[in-house]
């Protein structure tokens, strides 16, 4: 496939996954509304594992049980669920908006700690740009919002979901099992 050919294949699977990251809180919010918090996640968790344990079937891809695996699972699982429990249940205090927001700073933050803590690679100059106009952009549009009440306890709860979130994607990598992502995501 030529890289003409593949631009637009590019461009509605990032359009797609900008419709996705967009709408989940709105969704929280909304499934929050009217059922506990923890029965959303436990119903969202059921369906999502007999959906996936369907398709590693079809796709004839392993779900192994071997120690490392193991360990991938349990770090995969801290994003999964440590992440979604904070994120549902902040769902109580702020706006789906403000929560977009709010975990728009995972990128930034893991940067900096892949920077600054782990030592793992080193920021170009345009990295520091990108992450500058980035909460530049953030802050801006917390400005507008700076009159209505924000909730300390909802930031709290998205800043722990945001720390599990950003924990379990370095635990994942330096654990470095030989799974496929799907796997990963199923176990």
């Amino acid at each position: 496939m030529s890289s003409s050919s593949s631009l637009p294949v590019t461009a509605s699977i990032y359009a797609l996954l900008v419709l996705i990251w967009a709408a989940t809180p709105l969704a929280i919010v909304w499934s929050v509304a009217e059922i506990h918090p923890m029965w959303v996640l436990i119903i969202r968790y059921f369906g999502a594992s007999v959906i996936a344990l369907f398709l590693l079937k079809i796709m004839r891809d392993p779900l192994p049980f071997d120690r490392t695996s193991m360990k991938s699972y349990l770090a995969g699982s801290l994003n999964l669920i440590g992440a979604q429990l904070f994120i549902y249940l902040a769902a109580n205090y702020l706006t789906s908006g403000l929560m977009a927001l709010i975990f728009g700073f995972s990128p930034l933050i893991a940067g900096l700690i892949g920077h600054v803590i782990l030592k793992t690679h080193k920021l170009i100059w345009l990295q520091w740009l990108g992450m500058a106009v980035a909460v530049a952009g953030l802050s801006f549009v917390f400005a507008d919002s700076a009159d209505s009440k924000i909730n300390p306890w909802g930031v709290v709860l998205m800043l722990i979901s945001m720390v599990s979130y950003i924990s379990s994607i370095f635990w994942v990598k330096q654990i470095s099992a030989p799974l496929s992502p799907m796997s990963q995501a199923t176990g």
